[in-house]
């Protein structure tokens, strides 16, 4: 379960640290908290998809939309 939930939370933003450097710390948020919560939705919704790949998905959407929305923000 701890595997689970670090790979759910951490793997997006982890990335995005190790390959762009400096990223924003509003879509790093995001993502992890989408991922946390996502952990906990699909531990209870079972799907054929494999819950992890759906997290990572949807943690990185966050990061997406986070990212987009300090860049609106900022300029």
């Amino acid at each position: 379960v701890s595997y689970d939930l670090s790979v759910s939370c951490l793997f997006v933003p982890v990335l995005v640290a190790l390959l762009k450097g400096r990223g924003s710390s509003l879509a790093g948020w995001m993502s992890f908290i989408v991922g946390f919560l996502a952990f906990f939705v699909f531990r209870m919704i079972p799907y054929e998809v494999p819950k992890e790949i759906l997290c990572i998905l949807l943690s990185g959407c966050a990061y997406l939309l986070g990212h987009f929305w300090s860049l609106r923000k900022v300029t």
